[in-house]
Parts: C-alpha cells; sequence; structure tokens
C-alpha cells in the first residue's frame, strides 16, 4: 500500500501557532475582538445589511471557493 500524502494542503508554522494560540485563549480573543468593533464602530454603523449570504456546508465541500468567488463581487463584502 503506497503511502498518501496532502501536497497540495500546507498551513504555515506561524498560522498553526497563531490558530492554537486563540484557541487556548478563547476569552481574551473575544475581549480583543470587541475592541476591534468598539474601534471600528464608525466605519460599521454605516454598513447597511439589506440581504445577509450564509455560507456553510460540509468539509471538501466548495464552501472556501464560493466565499472567494463572491468577496470578488464588487457589491458584496465577507469577512
Amino acid at each position: 500500500m503506497s503511502e498518501q500524502t496532502n501536497e497540495g494542503f500546507h498551513v504555515a508554522g506561524w498560522v498553526h501557532r497563531l490558530g492554537g494560540l486563540i484557541e487556548r485563549h478563547r476569552p481574551f480573543c473575544l475581549r480583543l475582538a470587541d475592541v476591534e468593533s468598539r474601534l471600528l464602530q464608525d466605519r460599521l454603523e454605516v454598513v447597511e445589511i439589506r440581504q445577509p449570504i450564509y455560507v456553510s456546508g460540509l468539509a471538501r465541500a466548495g464552501t472556501t471557493l464560493l466565499l472567494e468567488v463572491l468577496a470578488r463581487h464588487r457589491s458584496i463584502a465577507t469577512h
């Protein structure tokens, strides 16, 4: 049996470490997100959300690709 590799999938080391840090310190990260929202409050208040689009699906369902396509549309904002 041959060994399978995931050569097409790579997470940079700093991204992996940052994800672990966020996972271990969730309350702190949530407070930090609240600070960001307060700092950007003036800019966020003028954004009108008329028709939200929710993208969900199981792993490998193509949701990341769909989100990337939507993000390129000039009338749609994504996070």
